[in-house]
């Protein structure tokens, strides 16, 4: 939970850092996919809830209210384009891996429960 919290900060501080145009927001996509890999149905949905709010908060904060001590007002136009390039090549290899690791975990769970079916099936057979 401090890893994921820490983590929304530093996107925050990168949204207010950088202007718009460099779409450092983007990142929130892949850390809402690190919240939903991560959740447990051990801990329950509280948890998450709680990650998902600071996520959202986070970014609605970022969004509709500037901080003007924080904003960088050193960076080119050409600099803005080429962080925007990399923000955006990274978040979609990023949510990429990421929906390759939910997969994995799918196909985990369905291999599981289908060894789990036929060994039930097996016993049934038996009685």
């Amino acid at each position: 939970m401090i890893w994921i919290s820490g983590i929304n900060i530093a996107v925050f501080y990168f949204n207010e850092f950088y202007s718009e145009y460099v779409a450092a927001y983007l990142f929130y996509f892949p850390l809402i996919f690190c919240i939903a890999l991560l959740h447990s149905s051990e801990r329950g949905m509280k948890q998450t809830g709680i990650l998902m709010s600071i996520t959202f908060t986070l970014a609605s904060i970022s969004v509709f209210v500037d901080f003007p001590m924080l904003r960088n007002t050193n960076i080119s136009d050409d600099q803005s384009k080429i962080l925007f390039t990399y923000n955006l090549a990274f978040c979609v290899f990023l949510t990429m891996v990421l929906v390759i690791a939910v997969i994995n975990i799918f196909d985990s769970q369905n291999r599981k429960l289908g060894l789990s079916v036929q060994q039930l099936q097996h016993q049934q057979s038996k009685i």
